[in-house]
């Protein structure tokens, strides 16, 4: 076909040679919005309007009939959470879902019921005497909605039960069924964008936190239900999804271990989920408050635990001579219960080479000694100890800072050799370590201040 042929056939011969790719392309990207409502929230300048024409109407006639259509359609947006401060809600009003639900009846509009719908989930406002009046009303007037634009909606709330009374209760056991990670469900139910993080999805989160904590406690798919609250805490950016329920995920990931029954092998797994989400609770303490004393406990337990395993991985990579004398000896206090807390310091050296094999990322910086140096403080009943690497002594202060300036305090950015080396109430040099030396002479100190007995021959490796 030359070109005086192409000019001269008609449009659709012309397509038939020469379609409209582009066209095409540009339809398959828009027919959604053709096809489906997507609800938009009005600015704020837009809500404030909406707001106070539907307040002067009602006051002027009693009812919502005088309010324009084009309000209509947007009044879900201020029901409730508009306006800020404002103790009653336009949406806690009986007369309100009673004059709106009729008036939904007569036109079945669709843009309304999506904007409905939207923020009905959005805030889900359980706690408002309205609360089931809504929700009854929405699954009614969606259930018998003509519109073709809601079909995919209507199936999503149909299949998902995102409207029944426990609707949270069955996504929550959706997700904790399923292998198929929770934020693919949310979205595949329509949870998405603002609503991936609403008040139903956090219901949800809830609900999914609460079985998560008895799967820990008892081991019942402990595993699958942490991957599921791992994968459904956070966005794409690791930034957590439900800022209001940091105290229920704390709790419900720790708690069960504070009686010692939960499954140990997951441990590890909770506290790097915790702490990078938290950050380190003997640093960042803001970001724990409201958390219970239990569940903190808890975590304080395992960093200790972890801030002497990286002591120890430190000694042995640069070469401490005695390192495995001082694991077996602090390793047995540790395993007791008897260490409080621990927090380690680390040489220039030491701290290079603590991102390529330590646990933790919190440590402190020691200056003005040996760059392969380091110290591991910790807490032992009222004894604050100072156990030195690499021919160091181990230094005792019995005594708080009131009494004694010099007492170390743990867990801070840095420390001055000087600092850790100033005068002690007591103080043990390492010697003779494959006969048990400066271990017998620091156990009796101990057994004698704070009256922990542990045999010898639990202190020797």
């Amino acid at each position: 076909m030359g070109l005086k042929d192409v000019l001269r056939a008609p449009a659709r011969s012309v397509f038939k040679f020469f379609p409209p790719t582009q066209l095409t392309g540009a339809w398959t990207l828009v027919k959604p919005n053709f096809t489906n409502v997507i609800p938009c929230e009005p600015d704020e300048y837009d809500l404030a309007t909406i707001y106070h024409q539907v307040v002067a109407a009602r006051a002027q006639h009693g009812t919502l009939e005088e309010v324009p259509i084009k309000i209509l359609r947007m009044l879900p947006w201020i029901l409730f959470e508009y306006p800020k401060g404002q103790e009653r809600k336009l949406g806690e009003d009986l007369v309100i879902v009673k004059e709106y639900f009729s008036w939904l009846k007569k036109r079945d509009d669709p843009r309304a019921q999506a904007n409905l719908l939207h923020v009905l989930l959005r805030d889900y406002p359980v706690l408002a005497k309205t609360f089931d009046a809504w929700r009854t009303g929405v699954r009614m007037i969606l259930g018998n909605s003509q519109q073709r634009r809601l079909q995919k909606t209507k199936q999503k709330v149909k299949e998902y039960g995102l409207l029944d009374s426990n609707g949270t209760y069955q996504l929550a056991e959706r997700i904790l069924n399923s292998e198929e990670s929770p934020n693919v469900i949310m979205v595949n139910a329509g949870l998405e964008d603002a609503l991936e993080s609403g008040r139903f999805a956090l219901e949800v989160y809830k609900e999914v936190l609460w079985k998560a904590e008895k799967a820990l406690r008892y081991n019942e798919r402990a595993q699958h239900h942490l991957s599921q609250v791992v994968r459904m805490s956070t966005f794409h950016d690791n930034t957590f999804k439900f800022p209001t329920a940091r105290k229920e995920l704390a709790e419900a990931l720790l708690e069960p271990y504070a009686g010692g029954k939960a499954v140990p092998e997951l441990k590890d797994d909770i506290r790097s989920f915790l702490i990078g989400l938290y950050r380190d609770p003997r640093i960042y303490k803001k970001n724990w408050i409201g958390v219970s004393d239990e569940a903190r406990q808890v975590i304080l337990g395992w960093l200790v635990k972890t801030t002497i395993e990286d002591f120890f991985e430190i000694l042995d990579k640069t070469a401490d001579d005695i390192w495995a004398y001082r694991k077996a000896f602090w390793g047995a206090y540790l395993e007791r219960g008897a260490i409080d807390e621990a927090w380690v310091v680390l040489g220039s050296r030491a701290k290079r080479m603590a991102s390529r094999f330590l646990k933790s990322e919190s440590h402190g910086a020691l200056t003005g000694s040996l760059s392969d140096q380091s110290v591991l403080l910790m807490k032992i009943g009222d004894l604050t100890i100072a156990e030195w690497s690499h021919s160091g002594k181990c230094r005792f202060w019995a005594e708080g800072r009131r009494e004694n300036p010099n007492v170390p305090v743990l867990y801070g950015p840095s420390y001055s050799a000087v600092s850790l080396r100033a005068p002690a109430t007591w103080e043990q040099i390492h010697h003779s370590s494959a006969k048990g030396g400066w271990q017998s002479s620091i156990r009796h100190y101990i057994k004698r201040k704070e009256n922990i007995n542990i045999p010898t021959n639990r202190l020797m490796p």
